[in-house]
């Protein structure tokens, strides 16, 4: 009985040991089909929203806008950040200033959400907080929580390999160059390669072929009109405009003897003229003027309809809150534009931000600045006199409403701005330089010269400034 529970024991083992050894070898051969098609364990790239900013840079800050608290009750202002589209929020930082913007740096590339928190004096923050107990300030975020910010983070160069050709050619003698090239990034597009090429008659790179794959060969048939030198430009691009180029040696094709082939051929005229179409009737005159005159109606005169004839439907209002979220949303994201320097997107950001939140002097007064930047001076002004409408002492505005002036050659009304500005703060210095160019627009150069004076007891580069103009006018 015993010898029979030893086999029976036996047998068992034996076969748990063979079933857990087909078990490794089917993983063991699923890897190696994953090994040998590489494609099949690979992730597609995630879509990039076109209104994300791209930041080419580790560090960045991010601007703010507080509307749900009082100044006066606000305790600190924190910043969240999360992975990716899903990742679970994380706490930061604090902004120590409690004053926008507020900065970051980024621990890798991809993408990233953030939120800003504000918190008051009670421990209260202004979004929802998952709250497992009382300590308010141990409260997380929840995962689902819309962000306010979503940027892609992408600064390092993309990696390439021009393999072929290398080195100059002096006499090449085939009819076509083999192009051969491998690129690498972790945030590439399918085809993100394009190729150009030179002469030495023109020094503009004349496009050749592309998008192409990030590795890959083209095989290029030189055009027989095209003389030596020759050189081969490739450039990679990834999905943040990151880009990586590189040249090949100069190739000097050999001269291509005339043939009966290449002979240009003579061109052969048509021997009837083209036909000339018949003028119209003074019905089909009439009937075609009603027609373009239907085809240029403008839609708008069809008042309370669609474009199906249905009745008008106006677009149902957000909820208050919902409104100043997206009012901050928008507002961060043209900060981070004004940033990058791109001034119409920024305008546009900033503008979707007024649509919701009309009374953030602080967000229109950006919009003045962005709209500055882009040399629309009578916008820029039209926003500035709105500001200082509202709060008269607003230092931003006046300095933005100076430089506009002066800009559209309103140099006494500028120096009235000025003035204002200078009676609240003796110490801009910025102000008394622009003082100085006001006067000296208007030809008051004894003015001019002292206003730069007191604007050179500013700081390092201020300071040199002023001195450049005062040089101008020393003996």
């Amino acid at each position: 009985m015993n010898s029979s529970r030893k086999h029976l024991v036996s047998l068992m083992v034996w076969c748990w040991a063979a079933l857990i050894l087909l078990v490794r070898c089917g993983n063991c051969q699923e890897s190696m089909i994953l090994a040998e098609n590489p494609e099949a364990n690979t992730t597609s790239p995630v879509e990039l929203n076109p209104d994300w900013p791209v930041i080419h840079t580790p560090s960045m800050t991010i601007g703010y806008e507080i509307n749900s608290f009082n100044i006066n009750d606000l305790e600190r202002i924190e910043l969240w950040c999360a992975r990716g589209l899903s990742g679970r929020w994380q706490f930061y930082d604090y902004d120590q200033d409690r004053t926008s913007p507020v900065s970051f740096i980024a621990p890798a590339e991809g993408i990233y959400r953030f939120l800003v928190v504000a918190v008051d004096r009670w421990g209260r923050k202004s979004c929802q907080t998952n709250q497992n107990h009382d300590d308010a300030s141990s409260h997380t975020l929840p995962d689902d929580l819309p962000a306010h910010l979503t940027v892609f983070i992408d600064y390092q160069l993309p990696q390439l390999t021009l393999l072929s050709p290398q080195g100059d050619i002096p006499d090449y003698q085939a009819k076509e160059i083999p192009i051969r090239w491998q690129g690498f990034d972790n945030h590439l597009d399918a085809n993100p390669v394009y190729l150009y090429y030179q002469t030495q008659d023109n020094p503009n790179w004349i496009p050749l072929a592309g998008p192409l794959p990030a590795r890959g060969e083209y095989m290029w048939a030189i055009p027989p009109q095209l003389k030596g030198p020759l050189v081969i430009q490739v450039l990679i691009y990834d999905y943040a405009g990151n880009q990586t180029i590189a040249h090949s040696g100069k190739i000097h094709p050999a001269p291509v003897q005339p043939t009966p082939d290449t002979l240009p051929a003579t061109p052969v005229l048509s021997e009837t003229p083209p036909a000339v179409p018949l003028s119209k009737t003074p019905d089909k005159v009439k009937d075609s003027q009603e027609e373009d005159a239907q085809e240029k109606e403008p839609l708008g005169n069809k008042e309370h309809s669609d474009l199906s004839g249905a009745p008008f439907q106006p677009k149902p209002k957000l909820p208050e809150s919902k409104r100043l979220e997206r009012a901050s949303q928008c507002f961060s994201r043209g900060m981070m534009y004004c940033q990058q320097m791109e001034w119409p997107k920024a305008v546009e950001a900033f503008q979707e931000s007024l649509e919701n939140n009309p009374q953030s002097l602080n967000c229109r007064t950006n919009l003045a600045n962005a709209l500055f930047k882009m040399c629309r001076f009578e916008e820029a002004l039209y926003q500035y006199q709105i500001c200082l409408k509202e709060e008269p002492a607003r230092s931003s505005a006046l300095f933005g409403l100076a430089q506009t002036q002066i800009a559209l050659k309103q140099h006494q009304n500028a120096q009235k701005t000025l003035t204002r500005l200078l009676e609240q703060d003796r110490r801009d210095w910025q102000a008394w330089l622009l003082y100085g160019d006001a006067s000296q627009q208007l030809g008051n150069v004894s003015l001019a010269v002292n206003s730069w004076q007191q604007a050179a007891q500013g700081d390092a580069n201020i300071a040199r400034l002023a001195q450049e103009r005062i040089k101008q006018y020393q003996p």
